[in-house]
């Protein structure tokens, strides 16, 4: 990937983060936060992790292969990140949240503000009608 990272190498809080499916489901994402860091090769690079409930996670990839991810970091400032490669544990009790680490597979695109409105807006939680 090229250099898409507008930013400095440190840790930087999602103020809300989402996993989302195409069909509009939504788990929202606790604690969230990215690191940007340089590598080898002196490109910008992120990952990051948060904390989910596994159990809707696994329900929204029932339906669906990949899902995307909503990183809201403030000030109007939102991107979606395409199919990013997800880790997680293996707690699948309903309720439990456990910490899930992603990884970009393409590069995040900017979201206006409005459209994420739209978009929580239409979503559902598993489960949900």
């Amino acid at each position: 990937m090229k250099q898409w990272i507008p930013y400095r190498e440190g840790e930087y809080l999602v103020v809300r983060g989402f996993l989302v499916s195409p069909d509009d489901g939504i788990e929202p994402m606790e604690n969230a936060m990215i690191e940007i860091y340089v590598d080898a090769a002196g490109l910008r690079q992120l990952r990051g992790s948060c904390r989910v409930e596994n159990y809707n996670v696994v329900a929204l990839l029932e339906d669906h292969n990949t899902l995307d991810l909503i990183l809201d970091l403030g000030e109007d400032i939102i991107y979606r990140l395409p199919a990013p490669e997800l880790t997680a544990g293996k707690v699948f009790t309903p309720g439990v949240r456990s910490t899930m680490q992603f990884t970009p597979t393409v590069p995040w695109h900017p979201v206006s503000p409005e459209a994420l409105d739209a978009l929580l807006e239409k979503a559902h939680r598993p489960g949900e009608a």
